[in-house]
């Protein structure tokens, strides 16, 4: 019973980045952990001043552990990063905590969720433009919509799901972030799917990196396109790969990334 759990498990857990901002929040009483790895490179950043190349290479390493309760989920995360502006060293930490009003399995139209994710940055992270962070501690409010396309033997074949949120941090003004995907998935254990992402600051300043202090001033737009494919090795462990790349950038680096990680599944 506890291995048919960890397979369920798995089909909802996150696949665009490290936080899980999606409307399915797995099963009740079961423990998912999260390691892995990304790698984010840039040679060229925007400014309202105009284009200059800068050469940035950034490292992240990721872990986390996420737990749901009936309509509820927790999920923590911590963040080590290198980069070309900083040595390696703790980065930051996101807890987040999503309520699931409506759930498909519960034979709702579709599946939603209200969520708040809130991140707290050292201030050597801060400084370091290569990550968007806005201040040393955020609070994003997000919700997320989603809907399974098909099915076939009570699993889900192909599906859709969207994300709006809305931040403010303790220094600069608020952003917002929207994302939409469509993933599909093969009886084989393989899954893909590909999305876009949209965020835009408020703040009134271009980015300057002669005195730079987060993103939460800075007046910034990102677009980005991404891919990602997951494997399920078993019933209970899967691998999963991300590409992103920023297509459009004002304020900010135009950057492309690649992550690795490997998810594990627990029934308690």
């Amino acid at each position: 019973m506890i291995r048919r759990l960890c397979l369920l498990s798995l089909a909802w857990a996150p696949y665009a980045g490290a936080t899980d901002f999606s409307p399915w929040i797995g099963n009740s009483l079961e423990l998912q952990g999260e390691v892995g790895y990304l790698y984010q490179r840039f040679r060229e950043v925007d400014s309202g001043d105009g284009d200059f190349e800068k050469k940035s290479n950034g490292n992240l390493l990721f872990a986390g552990l996420k737990v749901a309760y009936q309509d509820i989920s927790g999920e923590i995360e911590l963040f080590l990063a290198k980069t070309s502006e900083m040595s390696f060293g703790f980065s930051h930490a996101r807890e987040t905590f999503r309520y699931q009003p409506y759930d498909e399995l519960n034979c709702d139209p579709v599946s939603l969720v209200f969520g708040l994710s809130l991140a707290e940055s050292l201030s050597h992270s801060l400084k370091d433009f290569t990550f968007i962070h806005h201040g040393h501690f955020e609070a994003y409010a997000f919700g997320s919509i989603g809907k399974e396309l098909t099915t076939s033997f009570k699993r889900w074949c192909s599906r859709v799901y969207g994300t709006v949120g809305v931040g403010v941090a303790d220094i600069g003004s608020p952003w917002i972030d929207s994302s939409c995907f469509y993933e599909k998935r093969w009886v084989e254990g393989h899954r893909a799917g590909a999305g876009a992402s949209f965020g835009m600051g408020f703040g009134r300043e271009n980015l300057c990196l002669h005195h730079f202090d987060g993103y939460g001033p800075v007046r910034y737009r990102e677009a980005n396109l991404k891919a990602y494919y997951v494997y399920d090795i078993d019933r209970c462990h899967a691998l999963k790969v991300l590409a992103d790349v920023r297509v459009y950038a004002d304020n900010c680096p135009r950057a492309a990334s690649i992550s690795i990680a490997y998810l594990a599944s627990f029934g308690l």
